[in-house]
């Protein structure tokens, strides 16, 4: 059995100055609860939706038929609703799936669509579906941010630092390495391997800012500048760990 996860996204804005730099609508984290399930059972479709430009989207879930190139060819639409806001320039939309009783082992694909003003943005999700006894799969949990400058700790989510403008930080994630869980690969020839899921971190932020390296690993920290011309940054980080469980977390703060 092989988990399989992949978020393809694609904009009708102006192309990013980077990848990393949020500007406008950008679906920033695609989160199934669980990321895999049997059969007959409900899976929980979160989308987190960060516009510093614009207003909390206009949201369509739909199941894709066909994807190809990460594209969905034939989608049937699902449900309808507006994203809530979650801070300033951050929302979320929950959909609960019910995976159909005859849906055949693989994959099921969900589609997020967010419309805001005349920005419109697409993210695809894919939920592993599997019968009979099965690896534990669970999302890991992400607990915290830590913000470090001048070798000292400044804060975290719950009580962020006040930003200084092209200063620079480290970001540091915390997460609960008990909800790494072992699994079982088998290769082609049927031999396997026995291992342990490897989380990895992706960052990005709003209006600007510069990173050592937008992905990170482990315990490792990442160094970050913010640059953006407002008075408020958000620094976003999506935990992965490979077997399509996702966390997410925002530290949202104020810039000086």
């Amino acid at each position: 059995m092989r988990a399989l996860f992949f978020l393809a996204l694609s904009a009708c804005v102006s192309p990013l100055p980077e990848p990393f730099v949020v500007t406008d609508l950008r679906i920033v984290a695609l989160v199934a609860e669980p990321p895999e399930a049997a059969p007959g059972t409900d899976v929980t479709l979160h989308v987190y939706f960060a516009h510093p430009a614009t207003d909390a989207p206009l949201v369509r879930i739909g199941r894709c038929e066909d994807v190809q190139d990460f594209t969905c060819e034939t989608e049937t639409e699902l449900a309808r609703g507006v994203a809530e806001p979650v801070g300033e320039e951050l929302s979320h939309f929950a959909f609960v799936y019910r995976l159909a009783a005859d849906t055949p082992e693989g994959n099921a694909v969900l589609l997020a669509h967010g419309v805001s003003a005349d920005q419109h943005i697409d993210g695809l999700k894919r939920i592993v579906v599997s019968k009979g006894p099965r690896a534990r799969n669970q999302n890991p949990v992400l607990k915290d941010v830590y913000v470090l400058g001048g070798g000292e700790l400044l804060g975290g989510v719950a009580t962020p630092p006040a930003f200084v403008r092209n200063t620079e930080y480290q970001a540091l994630p915390v997460y609960d390495a008990e909800t790494l869980e072992p699994y079982v690969i088998t290769f082609d020839d049927g031999t396997q391997m026995f291992t342990l899921e490897e989380p990895f971190f992706s960052w990005s932020c709003t209006g600007a800012c510069t990173f050592d390296t937008p992905l990170s690993y482990s315990f490792q920290s990442v160094r970050m500048t913010p640059k953006a011309p407002s008075d408020r940054f958000s620094l976003y980080v999506v935990m992965r760990d490979g077997r399509g469980g996702v966390a997410f977390l925002t530290l949202q703060s104020t810039l000086e």
